[in-house]
């Protein structure tokens, strides 16, 4: 078992790099997980601008107004921001206050009439974010106000109604029927490790398999009694290790990130595909390691291949967002299988149980006509 063992020896120089992709992705899970709100279909959250008040009307229409902007946004103290200019810059400055509103006395008459438009002054940051929200919510409030009044309410029938038309929300559905909901934390720890595991057997497994393919090696090994069958068997067994050694980092990380989640029928399928797909990466692999003799632009050509079949097949960018070209584009690569089994899994794991396995079994013809090809380049190159 020479070739093996030095296997291992030439993969342990290039342990530094790997480690490197595999911090990174542990990071960027970590922060994913920890902030996705996934595990709760209603884990969604306006975001609450902070404001201060100061109502010179005092009518039902302007205590309707602000009950209404301190239910979708945070009131500020505005004991400590006095109606000044000086203390009003200062305050936003400071952000105590995303923005400061006024209502001038004679507002609700304005209202009624229909002549509202223009009459609150609302002084914030311009450009920024939290100004466009609280000025979004004002201007929803007195344009729905508005139209009760001119269908006949009453000011208070008015503002009540307001308030109950602006709290509706929207159920939104697929165009297949099927509900829109968050990924889960274990899809989207399983989509990421479709980028990262392919830098890893690129920059390792081909780096390796590059220095055994070095001429001056591969004449040494012919030249003398090692069996030629033997070496390759152990070549592709270092490979296989290597792979497994990878499959079983992600499995450790993936019982750390998300606890018990793999240990289900829902797990041991994404395992299962993760399987597959790293028979892929070593094909990946092993083609590099055929058409580069050059070390020094491995770590390039593995940014420039996983980040381009990330991108385009759904991994980083979901796949409802990408164009029809794009797509049929992306059929072609392996992660675009990897990414659709993942995404059945995910959503439809019982409806589709079919076309999880047929998704897999592409993956495994890619990873066969990918190795075909690197025999086709290695035997070109050496003849």
């Amino acid at each position: 078992m020479q070739v093996y063992k030095s296997f291992f020896k030439v993969l342990n120089k290039y342990k530094g790099q790997m480690i490197m992709y595999l911090c990174i992705f542990c990071s960027l899970l970590t922060i994913f997980i920890k902030t996705s709100s996934a595990s709760n279909p209603n884990g969604y959250k306006d975001k609450k601008c902070e404001f201060a008040v100061f109502d010179y009307d005092g009518t039902a229409a302007s205590m309707a107004m602000i009950s209404y902007l301190s239910e979708t946004n945070k009131r500020a103290d505005a004991g400590v921001i006095k109606d000044e200019k000086i203390s009003m810059q200062n305050a936003l400055y400071n952000r105590e206050a995303d923005a400061i509103i006024r209502i001038p006395e004679g507002f609700e008459d304005k209202l009624v009439s229909g002549e509202a438009e223009g009459v609150i002054d609302v002084i914030t940051i311009p450009g920024t974010q939290n100004s466009m929200l609280i000025e979004s919510d004002l201007d929803g409030f007195l344009g729905m106000t508005e139209l009760y009044l001119k269908a006949g309410y009453s000011m208070e029938e008015a503002v009540v109604k307001a308030e109950t038309a602006l709290a509706e929300t929207a159920e939104v559905s697929l165009p297949d029927g099927g509900d829109v909901s968050s990924h889960s934390s274990i899809y989207t720890f399983f989509s990421y490790l479709g980028w990262v595991m392919l830098c890893l057997m690129i920059t390792g497994v081909a780096s390796v398999l590059q220095v055994f393919g070095r001429k001056e090696l591969k004449d040494r090994i012919e030249c003398s009694s090692y069996n030629f069958l033997n070496f390759n068997k152990e070549l592709l067994l270092g490979m296989i290790t290597t792979g497994l050694m990878i499959c079983g980092v992600f499995i450790i990380v993936g019982v750390i990130l998300l606890k018990g989640a793999l240990f289900s029928s829902e797990g041991g399928l994404y395992l299962l595909n993760m399987l597959c797909y790293a028979v892929v990466c070593l094909s990946i692999a092993f083609l590099v390691s055929k058409i580069t003799s050059k070390q020094e632009i491995l770590s390039m050509i593995a940014n420039v291949v996983s980040l381009g079949m990330a991108f385009l097949c759904g991994i980083f960018v979901p796949v409802e967002f990408l164009s029809e070209s794009v797509i049929k584009v992306a059929h072609f690569l392996p992660a675009y299988w990897y990414n659709q089994a993942a995404l059945n899994i995910d959503f439809h794991m019982h409806e589709k149980m079919g076309s999880i396995f047929a998704a897999m079994g592409v993956q495994i013809l890619f990873a066969v006509a990918i190795v075909v090809i690197g025999m086709v380049v290695d035997r070109k190159k050496t003849a």
